[in-house]
Parts: C-alpha cells; structure tokens; sequence
C-alpha cells in the first residue's frame, strides 16, 4: 500500500512542477514575442562596433563578439554574432567590424541585433519543451534523493536488527 501511495506522491507532483515550468516557459515565450513585437514597430536602427571576442574554446558555449553602441553619450552593450558569415569570430585582428542593432528609444538597453530579429522569437514548442526537460531533471534529482535515503534508512535498519 506504501508504494501506491509514494506513486501516486510522486506522480501529483510531477504533474505539479511539469504545470509550473510551463508557466514559467509559457510567460518567457510571450514576454519574447513583446519584445520582438515592440523593436518591429518602435526600435531605432543604429551600428554597433566589436570591442572584444568571448571565444569560449571547450566550455560549451558558442563564440560570440562584444558589440559596444553609443545612445545619448550612453554606451550599450549586445553580445552577439557577427553578420558576416565569413568572419572568424575569435579573430582579433577584425575586431571593430560593425553591426546594425534596432533599440527601444525608451530603453536602449532592451536591444536586438539584425540577425536575431530576423530569426523571430522561438516557438512556444521550444519553451513547453525546455519547461519538461526542466521538470525531469528535477523529478530525477527529488527521486534520487529520496532513494538515496530510503537505502539508509534500510541499512541502519540491517544494522539496528
């Protein structure tokens, strides 16, 4: 009877945190698409220049350059890829190649560059899709724990026996 219950424990609450990270996905998902909306209608078009390389070599993430963009005597920053597909990202020796940026005039720090803004916002797929991954890992890492100490429990058991 113990394990229908713990079952049924855990199956609430997975289905519980599975709900919960897709609301959380579902909220990244359209606060995206209003941004991506709001630069479309309202954003400013400027050039940005490259100051640096985040060449990431063996650490998973992928190459980008630092872009810097002056708004009212303000300096912004993006971080992103160049437009120039032929350009060698870690290349130091092209630095200072440009960009064209769209900004919100009410914030210029709410940014998006060219190529981002031509790729759209994910699809709303992707975010439910993170937001169950999210919850299986965390079902797996709850569970793992709970196995962990239901097996010292049963040896302290042995041992008190």
């Amino acid at each position: 009877m113990l394990s229908k219950n713990l079952l049924l424990f855990v199956a609430v609450v997975s289905i519980i945190v599975t709900v919960i990270f897709s609301f959380i996905g579902n909220f990244n998902y359209h606060k995206a698409a209003h941004t991506y909306q709001t630069i479309e209608q309202q954003g400013i078009r400027t050039s940005a220049y490259s100051t640096k390389t985040r060449c990431n070599k063996g650490r998973g993430l992928s190459a980008t350059r630092l872009y810097r963009y002056v708004v009212n005597q303000k300096q912004y920053f993006i971080d992103t890829v160049p437009e120039d597909p032929s350009l060698d990202i870690c290349d130091k020796q092209s630095l200072g190649d440009s960009i064209t940026i769209y900004y919100l005039p009410s914030n210029p720090n709410t940014k998006l560059s060219k190529t981002q803004l031509q790729q759209g916002v994910s699809s709303q797929i992707s975010y439910y899709f993170l937001s169950i991954i999210f919850s299986i890992v965390f079902l797996a890492y709850w569970i793992g724990t709970k196995y962990s100490s239901y097996k010292e429990c049963q040896k302290t058991r042995l041992i008190e026996k």
